[in-house]
């Protein structure tokens, strides 16, 4: 079981994240620079693909904790969910 954490608008604080879950393997992946503004980020979709991609390649289960914009979280589902069964 992993968390997969991607601050992209907004951190994601410890305290954000469910009590049980916060002592399991974690991956965290933050866009730098843009602060707050809604932006779409391919390096941020692209590190959330290569997270996914060893988080599948482990057969655990993903808790995922997202603050990105429209376009941002339309295309991690689409890169890097929807293709998982080719990766």
């Amino acid at each position: 079981e992993f968390n997969l954490i991607i601050s992209d608008t907004y951190p994601i604080t410890e305290e954000q994240i469910p009590f049980e879950k916060r002592n399991i393997n974690t991956i965290k992946i933050t866009r730098r620079g843009g602060g707050e503004n809604r932006i779409s980020s391919d390096l941020l979709v692209y590190a959330v693909k290569k997270a996914v991609r060893h988080i599948i390649k482990t057969d655990s289960k993903i808790n995922l904790f997202m603050t990105t914009s429209t376009y941002n979280t339309y295309k991690i589902v689409t890169d890097s969910f929807m293709q998982s069964e080719i990766i």
